[in-house]
């Protein structure tokens, strides 16, 4: 049974009050090819889907048509068992934005989740190599990107873990030490690691992978650590194998079946209790 306090609160709600209204941008960055598009879009999916089966106690909105589009486009790809295409969203700016609002017993707040898509070698030119802005990197996107990465308030770097592990492309170092080290600077911005493709290792094999991506990325690792950094490890999308030996979604994709800890990182933004 309802306190009387509960009970006010509940028609003070329904008549619009006790909203609190706290605009925070929530930004995700990666290099190329890390999975932040898949990885925004299904988290956004199954914020939607949750709050649908079970009377989630956090709701996710989007503002606007193109955000809404695209997030079902690339659910839709995925459920066909085709994965998305690279290069960024459908508009010219990339911008997604939704709202997301936690219902409290007695407040419900709001957060707006804005993420900026775009060509993963813009964050390569901005944050690695400066000779990678001779090449045809638009210098505008590159100056965007690190204007977006000052004003936010949380950043996920979103990292493949395969590639990471294979350390086929040694330009990832170079640009995740750089931004890590802005990051580190603006004592504000909370920053979490996520790295992707949880799925493609052996369980009993998971904790000897951090423990080799700690030592052969000493450098990025102690300044995460330094600046308090939160790790995550997920899979959006746990892969099968097709007939022809290739790693595809699964047969008709769901966020909620489909992936590993895919909320862990929103929810620790929010900081709301891990929700799974």
């Amino acid at each position: 049974m309802l306190s009387f306090i509960e009970v006010v609160a509940n028609d003070f709600r329904n008549m619009g009050l006790f909203k609190i209204s706290t605009k925070k941008t929530f930004l995700f960055v990666g290099p190329p090819r890390s999975g932040k598009t898949v990885f925004f879009s299904t988290m956004v999916d199954r914020l939607i889907r949750q709050a649908k089966d079970d009377g989630s106690s956090l709701t996710c909105i989007p503002e606007g048509k193109h955000s809404h589009k695209f997030v079902q486009t690339v659910i839709q790809s995925l459920q066909k068992q085709i994965w998305p295409k690279e290069g960024g969203t459908i508009d010219a700016f990339g911008e997604l934005v939704y709202t997301l609002t936690y219902k409290g017993r007695l407040f419900d707040t709001q957060y707006q989740l804005s993420c900026c898509d775009y060509a993963g070698e813009t964050f390569n030119a901005a944050y690695g190599d400066p000779d990678i802005l001779e090449s045809d990197v638009d210098k505008e996107q590159v100056d965007r990107l690190r204007g977006q990465v000052d004003s936010a308030d949380v950043v996920f770097v979103i990292v493949d873990a395969v590639r990471l592990h294979n350390g086929d492309c040694p330009e990832i170092e170079d640009s995740l030490c750089g931004v890590a080290e802005v990051l580190k600077k603006r004592k504000k911005i909370r920053t979490a690691l996520v790295l992707t493709q949880r799925d493609e290792f052996e369980e009993e094999d998971q904790e000897a992978v951090i423990e080799q991506l700690k030592e052969d990325y000493q450098g990025l690792h102690q300044t995460l650590r330094a600046m308090g950094a939160e790790f995550f490890w997920i899979s959006s999308v746990v892969a099968m194998t097709d007939n022809k030996g290739r790693r595809v979604p699964p047969k008709k994709y769901k966020s909620e079946r489909d992936s590993i800890d895919l909320l862990n990182p929103i929810t620790w933004a929010l900081k709301l209790p891990v929700q799974g």
